[in-house]
């Protein structure tokens, strides 16, 4: 009987082993591997919830120290479901911008005017528009709608203002409808990747990384797809297409790409840049500013109908 027990420890403690090395060796690869695989593109349903707490001022917790170029992956599902998502007026003639995964595979596309609970059932109320141009290798496309006019519009930013001010100023804000209610995120600026997008259309494109903060209330920022990231003078330097909320990231489209885009679509983009047109972010006001260019229709919740 005691030769039974010794064999018995001496099987379990080879098991033991055996599961210490595998767990070394999967940690190690963790660290030296560089690509890292973000959520699918999934946006949440048209049933929003009440989430308290959204406008809260969000602190920068993870370590912000700049990441070396990786690459990304996600998947955009076959069996796309009606979503929303976030887009913004760069015209007055009512061309937003948004996220291609956003319009892609709609019926149906508008922008949310209303909603209202009746009863038990939610209700919504859409202002209808049409699909424009969408980008052939990055995660942008233009909705246009007729409804909505002369309101007021977001600059696009200049690209070596950009680069030029990163390393003094990392610090920016996205605006949108993260969850389908409106909310803004405080980012900080990693570095950049190269987000690879495969499932029902496939393409390549260079995108930012940013730190989000580890305590953001909504875990994740599903739903602020396409909406603007704004610097410290409110001008667009990129709009969110992905986020992983697991790792505290969000990623944002090349301004680079971005500012092509609406070239090749056929808009003027200003060379100059007033500064009574500066909106002037800071930590502390930022929220406020967000509630602001919401209530005034220049960020909108897009609304995709299957």
């Amino acid at each position: 009987m005691p030769k039974k027990n010794n064999a018995t420890k001496s099987f379990l403690s080879a098991r033991l082993i055996v599961s210490v090395i595998y767990l070394l060796c999967a940690f190690l690869y963790h660290i030296l591997t560089g690509s890292q695989t973000v959520p699918q593109k999934n946006e949440i349903p048209t049933r929003t919830p009440d989430i308290s707490g959204i406008s809260k001022t969000l602190s920068i917790a993870q370590n912000t120290s700049q990441l070396p170029h990786h690459n990304l992956h996600v998947r955009v599902p076959y069996q796309k479901k009606s979503s929303v998502g976030t887009g913004f007026m760069i015209t007055e003639t009512g061309t937003l911008i948004t996220a291609k995964h956003v319009t892609y595979g709609c019926n149906r596309v508008g922008t949310i005017e209303k909603e209202e609970k009746i009863g038990s059932t939610n209700h919504i109320h859409v202002n209808q528009a049409k699909k424009g141009a969408e980008a052939q290798h990055a995660d942008i496309a233009i909705i246009q709608q007729n409804k909505e006019k002369n309101r007021p519009i977001l600059n696009i930013g200049k690209t070596e203002d950009l680069e030029r001010d990163l390393p003094t100023h990392p610090t920016a804000f996205a605006i949108g409808y993260p969850q389908g209610a409106p909310g803004q995120a405080l980012v900080k600026y990693l570095g950049t990747a190269t987000l690879v997008t495969a499932g029902s259309y496939e393409q390549s494109e260079p995108v930012r990384t940013w730190a989000i903060d580890s305590d953001n209330p909504l875990k994740d920022l599903a739903g602020i797809s396409g909406g603007p990231l704004l610097n410290e003078q409110g001008i667009v330097i990129g709009t969110v297409v992905a986020g992983n909320p697991r790792r505290g990231r969000a990623y944002t489209t090349s301004l680079t790409t971005l500012r092509k885009f609406i070239q090749d679509a056929g808009f003027h983009i200003s060379s100059y840049i007033p500064t009574s047109a500066y909106l002037n972010l800071t930590p502390e006001n930022y929220i406020d500013i967000g509630n602001m260019l919401r209530k005034q229709r220049t960020v909108q919740k897009i609304y995709c109908k299957v």
